[in-house]
């Protein structure tokens, strides 16, 4: 089990670099975004308790709302306003961003190790 972490700590630490790059970047501000016109009067709707209207209100990607719904809720825990909200249900898909990242790259070293032993396998990387 330690091999394996030993053998996964740069990739998972590239991985975790680079979600908290693209957070850095891109969770400042929805301001000018598509999701200041689309996705937050839905989450508007939800954070206030008006789940029907969270339904009616969400735009044609309403589905990945729904996904990210539970985390809208998080924020009120603690009395976020709309840019937690904002952050919060951005936070699966860097994470999803991340867990993709680490399984290409433990797939590439995989193909790579194939190859040095003599069993090419499948090389696309």
């Amino acid at each position: 089990m330690r091999l394996r972490i030993r053998e996964n700590a740069l990739c998972a630490f590239l991985a975790a670099a680079g979600t908290a790059t693209m957070a850095w970047l891109g969770l400042y501000g929805f301001a000018w975004s598509d999701y200041e016109t689309e996705a937050r009067p839905a989450f508007g709707a939800l954070t206030h308790g008006h789940v029907l209207e969270f339904l009616r209100l969400a735009p044609a990607y309403g589905g990945s709302l729904v996904e990210r719904a539970p985390f809208a809720l998080l924020p009120g825990l603690w009395g976020g306003g709309e840019l937690a909200v904002y952050r919060m249900v951005a936070l699966p898909c860097l994470l999803a961003a991340a867990v993709s990242v680490a399984l290409r790259a433990d797939a590439c070293r995989w193909s790579t190790n194939a190859l040095a032993s003599g069993r090419a396998g499948s090389l696309r990387c």
